[in-house]
């Protein structure tokens, strides 16, 4: 299930009160979902619109609800019912993360999600094929500077292992990526600090999901780097980079984004980094080496490295 549905068929009915007299109706019967004929969205304007959504949520915190995801709201983005949900969350009475989708959510309101949401997508629907990634490198580029905590930008599932249990997307099966696009997709969505929510169906994980799901150090990256931004995209490269908190250290994410294997360099300076670098290769857990002022990697088409650099010289700045 991609997602909550905005509003139920529920909400476009009036409400009777117990004098017979009709309520205001709070549906929006202009509001419609293109995808999914049977939602209406919410006229926060209409006396009871906020009271609904405040009653909605104190049932969710009493079921012990701790995730909400809301679609067809952020494309085209409803501003004030975004600002409801949030409202209805913080007068619950229990934490709940809301996640707005799909994308793509307008750039232009990133000051307003990032105050509202908790995520929201930046992105349409993803799934297991290349020229995906591809588009996801620029759309994440666009959200720069934006993520923080408690408000992430969001690519959508990791479609890692077996997707499509019951669709809704192709037959059963595992994912369409090969091994090394694997590998540039978890990166990625770690090297960004997008939320990772797996796609795939648990149960049937293989060695090399297990192995994507649970490297530390990998993991690490997701969760604690600061201000992720592109450093380059040129010809078949891309490097990505973010800061280690409370270290001198940088994190460092290559890509080969063209169909042969080659070289993919880091300019140590580039990234504020001088003298001596040790360089250590995270999906390896193994250092590479210690290296001055560049380290170039040789990576398979359309495949990654993610590295952690950390130098050695006191006058490193």
């Amino acid at each position: 299930m991609r997602g909550i549905p905005r509003q139920a068929v529920w909400a476009k009915s009036p409400v009777l009160g117990t004098n017979g007299i009709t309520a205001n109706m709070i549906a929006d019967t202009s509001s419609k979902c293109d995808w999914l004929n049977h939602m209406y969205g919410l006229n926060m304007d209409s006396p009871g619109a906020q009271a609904y959504l405040n009653s909605l949520l104190k049932l969710y915190a009493s079921w012990g609800v701790d995730f909400i995801k809301v679609d067809d709201i952020a494309r085209p983005y409803h501003k004030k019912e975004i600002e409801g949900y949030r409202i209805a969350i913080e007068q619950c009475g229990r934490p709940i993360i809301l996640s707005i989708s799909p994308g793509e959510t307008p750039v232009s309101e990133a000051e307003h999600v990032s105050k509202n949401a908790n995520m929201w997508r930046i992105a349409d629907d993803f799934w297991d094929n290349w020229e995906e990634i591809v588009h996801m490198f620029d759309y994440a580029r666009r959200w720069e500077g934006t993520g923080g905590n408690g408000h992430w930008p969001d690519c959508d599932m990791l479609q890692i292992g077996k997707l499509s249990k019951r669709g809704p997307v192709g037959k059963t099966r595992y994912s369409r990526f090969t091994d090394d696009e694997l590998y540039t997709h978890m990166t990625f969505w770690c090297i960004f600090r997008s939320p990772l929510m797996i796609g795939g169906n648990l149960p049937e994980n293989r060695p090399i999901e297990q192995k994507l799901f649970t490297n530390p150090e990998v993991l690490a990256v997701d969760q604690q780097g600061i201000d992720p931004k592109q450093l380059y995209k040129k010809e078949d490269s891309m490097v990505w980079y973010s800061h280690v908190p409370n270290s001198p250290d940088v994190y460092v994410a290559l890509f080969n984004t063209g169909g042969t294997a080659h070289d993919v360099t880091i300019d140590f300076a580039s990234i504020g980094l001088q003298g001596s670098i040790q360089v250590r290769n995270l999906w390896e857990k193994q250092n590479a080496g210690t290296y001055k002022n560049t380290y170039s990697k040789p990576i398979n088409k359309h495949g990654a490295a993610l590295l952690r650099l950390t130098p050695l010289s006191f006058n490193n700045k």
